[in-house]
C-alpha cells in the first residue's frame, strides 16, 4: 500500500487529535469488530485536552527523523 504523505504542520499549531490522519479501515459497525490504522504528526502538546481509547488496543508508535 502506498499513499502520497501528508504535509507536516509547519506555520499552524496541530496537537495529536488534531493530528490524527486516517490511512485505511476495515470491520462491521454492527457487530463492532474492525480495525483503522492511522498516522499522525504534532507540533505542540495537547492543552486543556484529553484522548480516550475505549477499546484498549491503541498502538502508539513514535518514529523520530535522524
Amino acid at each position: 500500500m502506498r499513499w502520497f504523505p501528508f504535509p507536516l504542520p509547519k506555520e499552524e499549531s496541530v496537537d495529536f487529535v488534531n493530528g490524527l490522519k486516517t490511512i485505511c479501515g476495515a470491520g462491521d459497525v454492527f457487530t463492532r469488530n474492525g480495525l483503522a490504522v492511522y498516522v499522525y504528526a504534532c507540533n505542540i502538546s495537547m492543552t486543556n485536552k484529553a484522548f480516550y481509547s475505549a477499546d484498549g488496543d491503541f498502538l502508539i508508535g513514535r518514529f523520530k527523523e535522524q
